[in-house]
Order: C-alpha cells, then structure tokens, then sequence
C-alpha cells in the first residue's frame, strides 16, 4: 500500500505525521504489533454498520484491529480537531463499539503490548496469557517510537483506554446511539452470542434447567453417614429411558456405542425437551447427547446420536469416584442472563478502589449456582478478561452443571465452537472442571 493510497482514507485531508511516519515503518517491518495493520479503507466495513451520511462522514477507518474482522476508526466529533487529536474508535468484528485511545499516540502507545485487541459487547481491552508469540519487528517498533515520538512501551493498557472513554465515552455514545437504537436494541442474540446495542445493553438467550430432589448412588455402596433423605440407591428410583440427568451409575447408550475408557459418565440430554427453549436453533431438534469425562485431567468425550429413547441400551456403571452419584434433571425453560450480574458490590475499602465506572467489582463466583446450554462461561479460577475471551470468542457453552442441586462445590463446563455444533461434531469438544 502505497501512501497516496493510504491518503484516501481521510478525504481532502493529508495524513497526520504520526500515520506519515508509521507508514514508513510499516513498509520496512510489517509485522510490529499482533493483529495490527494501516490499511487503506472504502468504509465498506463501516457501511455494514450503518450507511446514514452522518454516521459515515465523521469516522475514518484506517487500520486492521485484529486477524477476526475489528478494525480502528478515527472519530471527527465536530469540534474542529486537527487528524492527530482525534479519539481512536474500535468496532468489534462480533459486535460492541467503544472509545480506545484519547489519539494517534497513545493507539501507538497500546501497540506496543504486541497483542491482539479483545472487543466484545461491554467492553474492549487487551489480555496476554503468556502463549503469544511476539512479533518479529516488535521490538524495533518499540525503539522506533521512542526515538521519533519519545512514547516509553505501555505496561498498563487499560489505563490508556479507561482515560480515553473518561473524556470521550459519553459523548460519543450519545452521539452514536440514533443511528443504531432502531436497528439493534430488540434484536435476537446470534448464534449463541448476545446482541448488544449502542449504549451496550446486553443479554444472553439460554437454555436453563433444575435438579430433581433425589440424588441416587450406586446399589452397591454402602449409606454413607453425610446422606440424608434425598439420597436413594439407585435402584429406587425410576428413571425413564434417555431421561435427562447428571452423573450416576445408569446410562443410556445408543445401540453399538460403548463406553469410553477411563472416562466416567458426566451427563444425558434428551435434546427433544431441550430443543423447544433453543433460540439459536443451533441445538439438534432430537436425539441424545452424552458427556462423558476425566476432571482431573479436564478432558473428555461428547457423543451425539439421534435415535429413538426406547432404542437406547441401559447400562450400569457403579464406581465410588467422580459423578459416582446421579441427580435427573428437572424442569428445563428459556432463560437470559447479562454480564452485569457477574459484578458485585465492594465489600471493603480495598475492594472500592478497584471498582469498576459503575462501582462494582468481578464476582468470580458468580453464575456458579445456574446449569445451562449457551451464554456466559464459568470458572471460578478465572478472571473477567479470561470470562470474556472466552464467552465472545468461536466457542459456545455446551453445558454447563452447576451448584443448583447437581453439584456441592464446583462448576462442570463442556465448550464447543459454534460451526462444530452447526455441523453436528462433538469431537473437539473443551472441558473444564471449576472447583469453587
């Protein structure tokens, strides 16, 4: 890309120095910040958004956000402001929209993190789990900047987007919001994914559903002194074939299927009474899901096949380890949750300073007590940046048991990426055991 070409990008105006001289860069050593790319854009991405002239004449796509699709936009907010002292806007290639950086240098500034920016539908940062490879020219581009710009590499990102949203947040959500509150804040969320409007409002559409009040263990078990009278042997209690339930010794296999070795039985769906509450309509409308797991190891073995319950093989597994005890599922209806309910009230002084715009804190043990399919991830070990990664990333929430009856003390989840579900393969499915 040449500049001339680049130039186009901001109309009759010429590039600031900051893009003059990042361009330069760029030519020599492409590949300086992970996901990062000036480009020269028709706003055709933008025009997916919303094609109202006022919307299109006052931002100005230049750069590539990340591999997924977001991309970073200069936003003109009327006031007379040269190119270099304009707000940096990031639209998220799966939604959400949010200020970045007060300008040029302080985007150059967050560049220099060398990781891939996170969008989702409440908020944007960036997050390092240690795996990343770093860019081959990302230590030249940190020279580089300290040399033309005197700008030291960033060690806090979320200082420079949470200073930049306190001077431009308000103003441009409000500036935002009439070209999308028509469009967007009644619509269904897709495929999994909430659907969030200009001002960030989200929800979740999710499957939830209930334990039975009975627990049952295997025959062979002696009572143990902890179980009361919820507690039956298996054997004394009646479960229909395919019945939905979690853990225990009584499983329902399809004809020709036999367990996997050194797994235990996690769970049973029968999906023709999940089905009728899926808004995605991603779920098979019939047939059977078995889930099957090693917790210690966090792996396991997801099975589909549609076949008739009254087909299904009854086995009997008994053991004394994980999931040795079985709880039926009871009542199954349509559901939502948001990501603000996984925030709480500051406890302490030392909370109160970590508090977020809103004055709440992460709650890293909420959403412990729901079982589910789709929405928010769980994980009690996990902090709000990893939550996110996840929840708004390729994969979808399979199952998830929680502490509603089924379990005592931890959250059993199965993640699967959404075009495995559309093409019926559970074969790389992720499982994760959150012991709270």
């Amino acid at each position: 890309m040449e500049l001339k070409e680049f130039q186009q990008n901001f109309g009759t105006q010429y590039p600031p120095k900051e893009f003059v001289y990042l361009h330069a860069f760029q030519k020599e050593m492409p590949e300086y910040a992970q996901g990062f790319y000036l480009l020269a854009d028709d706003k055709s991405g933008l025009k997916s958004w919303s094609e109202d002239p006022a919307f299109l004449d006052q931002l100005m796509p230049f750069a590539q956000a990340n591999a997924s699709g977001s991309f970073y936009a200069l936003w003109d907010e009327g006031t007379d402001k040269e190119l270099n002292e304009m707000p940096v806007i990031v639209f998220g290639d799966e939604g959400g929209i949010h200020v970045v950086a007060e300008n040029i240098l302080q985007l150059m500034r967050l560049l220099t993190y060398d990781t891939e920016i996170y969008v989702d539908h409440t908020r944007t940062y960036f997050y390092r789990d240690g795996e990343e490879e770093a860019s081959e020219y990302g230590d030249s581009y940190r020279e580089w900047l300290k040399e033309h710009f005197m700008q030291d590499p960033v060690e806090d990102p979320a200082r420079i987007i949470e200073t930049a949203q306190q001077k431009y947040k308000s103003s441009f959500d409000n500036w935002i919001k009439p070209f999308f509150n028509e469009d967007l804040s009644d619509d269904e969320p897709l495929n999994g994914h909430p659907v969030a409007s200009a001002t960030g409002g989200q929800h979740f559409d999710i499957i939830s559903f209930t334990a039975d009040s009975k627990q049952y263990y295997p025959a062979s078990m002696k009572r143990q002194n902890w179980m009361d009278d919820s507690h039956v042997k298996h054997t004394d209690i009646t479960i229909a074939p395919g019945q939905s339930r979690y853990g225990g010794p009584v499983i329902d296999l399809p004809p020709g299927i036999t367990m996997p070795e050194n797994m235990r039985f996690a769970a049973q769906l029968d999906l023709s009474r999940f089905s009728p509450f899926d808004k995605t309509g991603l779920l098979p409308k019939t047939g059977q899901l078995l889930f099957f797991s090693d917790i210690v190891s966090d792996t396991g073995k997801v099975i589909y096949a549609d076949v008739p319950n009254d087909q299904l093989v009854r086995v009997i597994k008994e053991h004394d380890d994980n999931f040795f005890t079985g709880v039926l599922i009871d009542r199954i209806f349509a559901d939502t949750e948001t990501m603000e309910e996984r925030f709480r009230d500051p406890e302490d002084e030392s909370e109160e300073e970590e508090a977020n715009d809103e004055g709440k804190i992460w709650d890293y043990f909420a959403g412990t007590d729901k079982s589910k399919i789709f929405g928010i991830f769980t994980h009690c070990q996990a902090s709000e940046e990893e939550i996110a990664a996840i929840t708004f990333s390729d994969k979808l929430l399979l199952l998830q048991v929680g502490e509603n009856g089924f379990n005592d003390e931890g959250v059993f989840s199965v993640l699967i990426a959404k075009t495995d579900l559309e093409n019926r393969n559970f074969d790389h499915c992720v499982f994760a055991w959150g012991q709270s």
